[in-house]
């Protein structure tokens, strides 16, 4: 089974380039497609408040991750998309959603980051500067995840910067990304 894991900041355009692949099913061999959030069913405000609950969140992402891949194992899928989230922001700080033994369970042939490019010298600056260097931030946390999930996993890592106005360029590094790695 060849899977391809995505994530990228909940502020980056991510969700919105996977739901364009997912509608451009043609465009890949087949596969089949599973978003963590939809997965696991959790309050999401009281993630934020303590560990303990942080703690669980990650336990419940494990625990449905491992079943549905097993229900593809089982249906003899050869590709599988995961959509999902490297860190969720809490007071705390980034807190990573994935564990080493998920990760080891899952094995991904590649892992996408989708993050918003910020380095475009034309972009115009937020009105709110913090949550703009939140932002900036997250994805900082984000591609050393991606690095350390690659060591553990050995799969490749494709960064793939959203420029705006630029999505279609995005989506058509992600559907090839994608597309390499289920020809292989």
């Amino acid at each position: 089974m060849r899977i391809v894991f995505i994530g990228g900041s909940k502020d980056s355009s991510k969700d919105a380039i996977v739901n364009q692949v997912v509608r451009a099913k043609s465009a890949l061999p087949e596969y089949e497609y599973m978003k963590l959030s939809d997965a696991v069913h959790v309050d999401v405000k009281h993630v934020w408040k303590s560990r303990q609950e942080q703690m669980k969140l990650r336990h419940g992402i494990q625990a449905a991750v491992k079943k549905r891949l097993e229900e593809l194992a089982e249906k003899e899928t050869r590709n599988v998309i995961i959509n999902g989230y490297f860190t969720i922001d809490t007071k705390h700080g980034f807190f990573p959603l994935l564990s080493e033994d998920l990760l080891r369970s899952l094995h991904p042939d590649a892992i996408l980051v989708i993050e918003e490019d910020i380095g475009n010298p034309h972009m115009k600056l937020p009105d709110d500067m913090e949550k703009f260097r939140r932002m900036l931030a997250q994805q900082e946390v984000n591609i050393h995840y991606a690095g350390l999930y690659s060591y553990l996993t050995g799969a490749n890592i494709n960064v793939i910067r959203v420029r705006k106005g630029h999505v279609k360029r995005a989506l058509l590094e992600t559907i090839t990304a994608i597309r390499n790695v289920f020809s292989d």
